[in-house]
């Protein structure tokens, strides 16, 4: 069902069906119209033809008649000699009788009467076996001004009615064929619009995430190919502005480390001198300024080298129970002083895994301290270490104030923050996470409930050699 329903919303099938909708009813028009425009014109043209002959034969015999020759000698001179073999003839004296004939044709008295009082009659006759159609027509024949009998021609429709009949299945056909061709040609040409659309739109995704290096291959002069090389420059220009923000983050970043160490060197000094306890509070806040400062280069740098490709992870043997109850560890004194619970759970007593223990005790730091930015006192974080088929899980979930729905996608971008005015960091360390976390070969995912709690979840990889 979803499959059918995808196609009909498809591009290319609305497009087929535009230009299907348009040749059936073209196509159902003129050939509805052809159809029964000959069959109205083809029987007139008959009875043009039946009415010229009726002038000749009633001219004919009534001159005959004027020059003293009997009705039937008259009639049938004109019958055998000026007529065409396809009409049917027949003359009638002022009696009603017959008195010449060249039809098989059933008589039709109300034509004779009518013809005898003057009238010009026109009619169909259909004929059994086959009932065959039969345009008639009957005048009176007049000599020195008195209707002296009535002359009837009959012309077969049988001609007009095989044409039409061979006329209508060719229609049919040809309207058949033409909204196939149609159809065809439309799903070809909504093919190729689709398919190009297709690739710019996986381009146009890919740059979005960040792949600059992606390129559309525009082999085409039209709007389609232009937008192309328009999409091509555009990743180009992103590639290098990319470049000069990866250059201009790690200058900035070992310019800053420099001058940091320096004072947290000499803050680390004046603290173990310091003997007034307002100024020893007024240097531990320094110190505290110094870390944070510290940590946002760290991020920096790590972000650069993530973007330059040239931070080194060290592929060795890790057991991630120990480095996430090591991470927990070190954080349970910050999370006391602000009144939150720390839970640890392991799934077994030992989950090994490849990687860089540093990162990935980086990625646990990085996650508990979000964890403790946003969540309030009396709440609980909760660190679960698991494994599950191939693959290490390391869960953190707090209690916090969540993530509201229309923020979710943006949450691992760099400098995005949920909640700005908390003042809750540069909105780096996310960013970090899910970089180191790739880096690994693994994922990381994030579920929350506005007002309940957020879970991120860091999937790594477990290789074939250690399951």
């Amino acid at each position: 069902m979803k499959r059918l329903l995808f196609f009909l919303a498809n591009y290319r099938f609305r497009l087929a069906v535009i230009f299907l909708t348009i040749a059936i009813s073209t196509f159902l028009y003129f050939g509805v119209a052809t159809y029964q425009g000959l069959s109205v014109e083809l029987p007139q043209l008959a009875l043009g033809e039946l009415r010229t002959a009726m002038l000749s034969v009633k001219g004919r015999i009534e001159s005959r008649m004027e020059d003293g020759t009997e009705l039937q000698t008259a009639a049938n001179d004109v019958f055998s000699q000026a007529l065409d073999r396809r009409f049917h003839a027949r003359a009638y004296d002022r009696r009603g009788n017959v008195v010449a004939s060249t039809s098989s044709l059933p008589g039709n008295p109300a034509t004779f009467s009518a013809a005898m009082y003057g009238q010009e009659v026109e009619s169909t006759l259909v004929v059994p076996p086959g009932n065959v159609r039969y345009l008639l027509t009957a005048t009176p024949l007049r000599v020195r001004g008195e209707i002296v009998g009535a002359v009837e021609l009959a012309l077969s429709l049988q001609d007009v009615d095989r044409t039409l009949a061979v006329i209508y299945p060719r229609l049919v056909l040809g309207v058949i064929l033409s909204v196939v061709a149609i159809f065809a040609a439309a799903m070809y040409v909504g093919g190729n619009l689709t398919r190009i659309i297709g690739e710019l739109e996986v381009a146009a995704r890919a740059i979005a995430q960040g792949h600059f290096d992606q390129r559309i291959v525009a082999t085409s002069t039209d709007e389609l190919g232009q937008l192309a090389r328009t999409i091509n420059y555009m990743a180009s220009e992103l590639q290098r502005l990319s470049a000069v923000r990866a250059e201009f983050l790690s200058k900035v970043s070992h310019e800053l480390r420099t001058p940091l160490t320096i004072i947290k060197g000499f803050t680390v000094s004046m603290l173990r001198e310091a003997a007034s306890p307002t100024r020893r509070r007024q240097l531990e806040v320094v110190d505290s300024q110094v870390d944070h400062l510290t940590g946002l280069v760290e991020d920096l740098l790590d972000l650069s080298r993530l973007d330059a490709g040239t931070l080194r992870l060290r592929r060795e043997l890790m057991d991630l129970v120990r480095i996430s109850r090591e991470a927990v560890d070190v954080t349970k004194p910050k999370a006391q002083m602000r009144d939150i619970t720390i839970n640890f759970r392991a799934g077994a007593p030992s989950i090994e895994a490849l990687g860089d223990p540093h990162r990935v005790k980086q990625i646990i730091d990085n996650l508990l301290d979000n964890a403790l930015k946003h969540t309030e006192p009396g709440g609980r974080v909760t660190v679960e270490v698991t494994a599950r088929n191939s693959e290490a899980v390391i869960k953190v979930a707090d209690t916090g104030l969540g993530i509201p729905r229309e923020s979710l996608p943006y949450v691992f971008d760099r400098f995005y923050q949920v909640y700005s005015q908390r003042k809750a960091g540069a909105g780096l360390g996310l960013a970090v996470v899910k970089e180191l976390t790739e880096a690994h070969g693994g994922r990381v995912e994030v579920e929350s409930e506005f007002g309940v709690g957020s879970t991120f979840t860091v999937v790594l990889p477990i290789p074939a050699s250690l399951k």
